[in-house]
C-alpha cells in the first residue's frame, strides 16, 4: 500500500505544481485522475477557503505519487480531447536539472537529472526566502 503525504507536505507539493508554467498534468486532468472536482481543487490547493478533508488527502497523495512514479500517461485524440491512461510499464518523465547546493559553507553547482513531476525538493527561490 502507498504512503499516504500529510497535508503540509501536500500543499508543499500542489503549491509548487500550480506555480510551474510547464507543469506535465492540467488541473483538470489531475482532479480526474484524483476523483475529486476542479472546484474542490480550487478551494483546498489555489484559494485555500476550504480545509483539506481525509479524503481529498489520500485521494491527491494517491494521484501525485501516481504521477511522480510515472504510472499514468497523457493521451491526445484526434479531436484535440485529453485524457489520463495508465501505463503498464511505469517509467517516470526525466528532465536535466540544475541548482546550488550549501556544502560544508560553500555553494556548489548541482547538475544531473530530475523527475520532472517531483515536487518534493524544494524550488531555488524556497530556499532562498528560508
Amino acid at each position: 500500500m502507498k504512503t499516504v503525504l500529510t497535508k503540509r507536505d501536500l500543499y508543499n507539493r500542489m503549491d509548487r505544481l500550480l506555480a510551474d508554467p510547464v507543469r506535465p498534468i492540467s488541473i483538470k486532468l489531475l482532479s480526474d485522475l484524483a476523483g475529486l472536482s476542479d472546484f474542490t481543487i480550487k478551494m483546498v490547493f489555489q484559494l485555500k477557503k476550504m480545509p483539506m478533508s481525509e479524503t481529498t488527502q489520500i485521494r491527491m497523495s494517491k494521484a501525485l505519487l501516481r504521477l511522480q512514479n510515472g504510472e499514468i500517461e497523457i493521451v491526445q485524440h484526434r479531436d484535440l480531447t485529453r485524457e489520463v491512461r495508465y501505463v503498464k510499464n511505469p517509467r517516470p518523465r526525466i528532465k536535466r536539472s540544475y541548482g546550488l547546493t550549501v556544502v560544508d559553507g560553500e555553494i556548489k553547482l548541482k547538475i544531473g537529472l530530475k523527475n520532472r513531476a517531483d515536487y518534493s525538493e524544494p524550488t531555488f527561490e524556497e530556499l532562498m526566502k528560508g
